[in-house]
C-alpha cells in the first residue's frame, strides 16, 4: 500500500469513529443554578415575606378598667411568628354644663404576641400588653396596665383584617394622694390595614 491509501484509509477511519467519539465525550455540566433571594433570606432566619408593618384602630368595648377610654392608633410590626405592637392614644370626656369638670387622657404602650397561623386568612395570637394613661382631671393621675390578650383575626386580604382581643388584667391607679387597683377585662375590636 502506498502512502496515499493509507491516508485515504485513515481519513474514513476518522470519520467513521467521529460521530460515536462526539456521543461517548461527556458533556459539561450545567452551570449552577443561582439561589433565589427569598431561599437566601429564609436560610438567614427571616423572610422579607414573613415581615409586615400596618396601622390599626380598635374600638373598645366593655371595658371596665379605665375612666375614660382614648382612641388608641396601634401600629402591628409582624416579624413572621411574633408581632409587636405599640400605640399611642389620646381621649377626653368633657362636661356637658357649664363650670362641670373634664378628663383628658394620654396613653402609650406596647404589646407582644405569639402568632398562630390557624389558616390561609385566620390568625389567632396571644401575649400581653403593657400601657401607661396619663390622666388630666383637675389633678393628674396615672394608670399603669398590665394586660394578658388574646385574640383572632380574619384577613380577607393580606392587607386588611378584622379581629377582636380579649384582656384580662390589672389596673395600678396613682396620683391625687391616694392609690387603687382594679382588675376587670375588656374587649376590643380591630381594624388593621398592612403595607
Amino acid at each position: 500500500m502506498n502512502s496515499k491509501t493509507i491516508r485515504r484509509l485513515t481519513l474514513l477511519a476518522a470519520l467513521g469513529l467521529a460521530p460515536t467519539a462526539l456521543a461517548v465525550t461527556p458533556k459539561e455540566p450545567p452551570p449552577p443554578a443561582r439561589e433565589a433571594p427569598a431561599a437566601r433570606e429564609s436560610q438567614a432566619g427571616l423572610s422579607s415575606s414573613d415581615m409586615k408593618i400596618g396601622v390599626g384602630l380598635a374600638v373598645i368595648g366593655a371595658d371596665n378598667l379605665s375612666t375614660v377610654n382614648p382612641v388608641n392608633i396601634y401600629v402591628p410590626i409582624d416579624l413572621g411568628k411574633i408581632r409587636i405592637e405599640p400605640w399611642l392614644g389620646f381621649g377626653r370626656r368633657g362636661a356637658t354644663t357649664p363650670g362641670g369638670s373634664s378628663t383628658t387622657v394620654f396613653g402609650i404602650g406596647a404589646g407582644g404576641f405569639l402568632l398562630l397561623k390557624a389558616s390561609k386568612s385566620i390568625n389567632a395570637y396571644g401575649g400581653g400588653r403593657l400601657g401607661l394613661n396619663i390622666i388630666s382631671a383637675g389633678s393628674s393621675l396615672t394608670d399603669i396596665s398590665v394586660l394578658p390578650a388574646a385574640g383572632v383575626e380574619w384577613l380577607p386580604d393580606p392587607h386588611f383584617s378584622f379581629g377582636i382581643e380579649a384582656q384580662l388584667g390589672l389596673v395600678f391607679h396613682t396620683g391625687g394622694g391616694s392609690s387603687s387597683t382594679d382588675f376587670g377585662t375588656n374587649g376590643l375590636v380591630f381594624l388593621r390595614a398592612y403595607l
